[in-house]
C-alpha cells in the first residue's frame, strides 16, 4: 500500500488500492484488517486525485466500521480520520469526518471511543473550513460529554479544546477545558491552548519550532 501510494501514476495507484481494499476486507482477524486499512488509508490520503482518494477512504470506512472489536475498529478509525486531514477537498473531507464520528459514537468501550474522538478532534483542526470544523467539532464535544469513565472523558475532551483552539476559537476551546473532569489534563489542555494562541500572535514561534 505504501508502495502503491508512491506511485506517479494516480490512475493506476488508485486502481490498486482498491485491489488492496477488497482483500483486505476479507481478512478475519480484527488487528491485521485494522492493520492493512490503515497502511491502505495512508496511501489513499498521499493521492493527488482528491475524487479518487475520498472514494477509496470512504470503502475504508465503511470496512472499518464492520471491525467488532472496539480497540482495532478505533485503530483504524484514527487513520482514516488523519488520512482525511490530508483532503485537499475540504467539503469530501468533512463530510467523511461526519461519517466517521457517527461510527465512533456506536463504540461502546469508553477507552476506544475516546481514542477514536480524538483523532477524528485532531483532524477536524486541520480543516480549512472554520465553520464545518466547529460544526462536526460541537457534535464530537456533545459525545464526549457522555462517556462516563472520567479518565476517557478528560483525554477526549482535551482533544476537542485543542483542535477548538487551532482553529481560532479561544472562547469554546476555554469553555471546553472547563468540562474536563481532571485539573491535571485540564492544565495541559489550557498551556496547548495558550501556546495555538501565543503561535496565533507570532508565527515566528512555529517556526522556530520547525528548526529546532
Amino acid at each position: 500500500a505504501e508502495a502503491y501510494g508512491n506511485l506517479k501514476d494516480t490512475e493506476k495507484a488508485s486502481q490498486l488500492l482498491a485491489k488492496s481494499l477488497s482483500i483486505a476486507e476479507k481478512i478475519e482477524d480484527s488487528y491485521y484488517k485494522a492493520s492493512a486499512l490503515s497502511s491502505i488509508a495512508e496511501a489513499s490520503g498521499n493521492l493527488k486525485d482528491t475524487e479518487k482518494a475520498s472514494q477509496l477512504l470512504d470503502k475504508s470506512l465503511s470496512i472499518a466500521e464492520k471491525i467488532e472489536d472496539s480497540n482495532y475498529k478505533a485503530y483504524a478509525l484514527s487513520s482514516i480520520a488523519e488520512a482525511y486531514g490530508n483532503l485537499k477537498d475540504t467539503e469530501k473531507a468533512s463530510q467523511l469526518l461526519a461519517k466517521s464520528l457517527s461510527i465512533a459514537e456506536k463504540i461502546e468501550d469508553s477507552y476506544y471511543k475516546a481514542s477514536a474522538l480524538s483523532s477524528i478532534a485532531e483532524a477536524y483542526g486541520n480543516l480549512k473550513d472554520t465553520e464545518k470544523a466547529s460544526q462536526l467539532l460541537d457534535k464530537s464535544l456533545s459525545i464526549a460529554e457522555k462517556i462516563e469513565k472520567s479518565n476517557d472523558k478528560a483525554r477526549a475532551l482535551s482533544s476537542i479544546a485543542s483542535a477548538q483552539a487551532k482553529l481560532g476559537n479561544w472562547r469554546q476551546a476555554r469553555q471546553t477545558t472547563e468540562k474536563i473532569p481532571h485539573e491535571d489534563t485540564e492544565l495541559v489542555a489550557l498551556a496547548q491552548i495558550l501556546t495555538f494562541w501565543a503561535e496565533k500572535q507570532n508565527p515566528a514561534l512555529v517556526e522556530e519550532e520547525k528548526a529546532e
